[in-house]
């Protein structure tokens, strides 16, 4: 079981890489996205999506969208260089890299 510190600081990562990932879509993007859900959900009373971040987790922006949580612990959070630039606050960086021993694992060096 992990604990309650990791957990946390995963999901700040995870929370700073989905907004670094949403200031790369144009505002005109993300508002066709919530005017598409609007209009798709008007028929339905609402009941398709429970709401507008689900919407998006299913359909994205376009048919993009960030990656999910499994993916992110998986892929950007053990890029040592990628967490460094996503935190850009040594402290923090520091302090993350103290408390998991599964930051910065990659495959390259566990075989």
């Amino acid at each position: 079981m992990m604990n309650r510190t990791i957990s946390n600081m995963r999901t700040y990562a995870y929370e700073l890489y989905k907004i670094q990932w949403l200031q790369r879509i144009s505002t005109e993007r993300h508002l066709d996205a919530l005017r598409n859900y609007v209009e798709e959900e008007i028929p339905e009373k609402f009941e398709m999506y429970e709401n507008f971040e689900e919407y998006l987790e299913e359909r994205g922006f376009d048919g993009e969208i960030y990656s999910c949580y499994e993916e992110f612990i998986d892929n950007e959070y053990k890029d040592e260089d990628y967490m460094k630039e996503l935190f850009d606050n040594e402290k923090i960086f520091n302090y993350y890299k103290s408390i998991d021993p599964e930051f910065g694992e990659n495959e390259d060096e566990q075989e």
